[in-house]
């Protein structure tokens, strides 16, 4: 291989090679969907708030409810700061555990600070087309 040749295949990989990674990230992301809630696990400078409220409340909920697990896809990075979004998908649920659901999580959200804190909406429409390039949706279950 030529000089030249070598010199195009590295500057083609340095610029190409990032773009291709981005998009074998994003691209298990549905292109928009609705979910019955959504966390925004945010930060202001340093991080964002621990989990593990969320978490105990969500398995005393399995435990009282007395089902197998709940699942939710987890949304990231959304920023440099460990930023990421939880979002459930509760459709399927009858309306009182939906509703008891969702009220667990909007309590345990307002509770969820320092470092950081997290935001709740409900019935949230994520777009691929908003979410940085690099973010990935990987399923998570208590």
């Amino acid at each position: 291989m030529g000089k030249h040749v070598k010199h195009f295949i590295l500057v083609f990989w340095a610029f190409i090679g990032p773009t291709l990674s981005i998009m074998a990230q994003t691209k298990n992301i549905p292109d928009s969907a609705q979910y019955s809630a959504l966390l925004m696990f945010q930060s202001v400078c340093c991080g964002v708030p621990d989990q593990e409220p969320l978490d105990k409340s969500i398995r005393a909920f399995i435990k009282k409810e007395k089902l197998a697990s709940v699942r939710a896809w987890k949304i990231g990075p959304m920023g440099r700061e460990g930023e990421y979004y939880l979002v459930f998908d509760l459709r399927k649920w009858p309306d009182s555990r939906r509703n008891a659901f969702i009220n667990i999580l909007r309590t345990v959200s307002d509770q969820l600070k320092d470092p950081g804190h997290v935001s709740f909406e409900e019935n949230y429409m994520i777009q691929k087309v908003d979410l940085p390039g690099r973010a990935t949706m990987e399923p998570i279950s208590w």
